[in-house]
């Protein structure tokens, strides 16, 4: 899919914490060239059942979403490039180990919450939307 002529990606946004999504909803919002239209989903069963049901253009998936392990959150990777959606893992624990699991099991990028800027946001999202296409 090559990047729509209005420059709208459509996310899906799999993160529990409101505050979280708020930061990132805003940053989403102020992408300098990109607009996105943003589904938020609170629950990896929601999240996922989302990504298997709509069409994409990219994927932000918390990675420490309750009740589930890592293990079981790293799950969506998989379904995502069998759908040939791109996502990026995003994380408050971006330690080797975990980046290094999340691009194992089919991530693009782990980001840390914290480096997050809606130019980090836009640059990722034009790659990735070069990639899906």
């Amino acid at each position: 899919m090559s990047m729509p002529s209005d420059d709208v990606v459509k996310v899906l946004l799999v993160e529990d914490d409101p505050a979280h999504a708020e930061l990132i909803l805003h940053a989403l919002a102020h992408m300098p060239t990109m607009r996105a239209e943003v589904r938020w989903e609170m629950l990896f069963s929601k999240g996922l059942a989302a990504l298997g049901s709509e069409d994409f253009d990219g994927v932000l998936l918390d990675l420490n979403l309750p009740g589930n392990s890592l293990k079981h959150t790293l799950q969506m990777p998989h379904l995502a490039a069998q759908r040939g959606v791109p996502l990026v893992a995003i994380t408050s624990m971006a330690d080797p180990e975990t980046v290094k699991r999340c691009l194992e099991n089919g991530a693009l990028a782990c980001l840390d919450k914290a480096d997050l800027t809606p130019e980090l946001l836009e640059a990722r999202f034009a790659a990735l939307v070069t990639l899906k296409g």
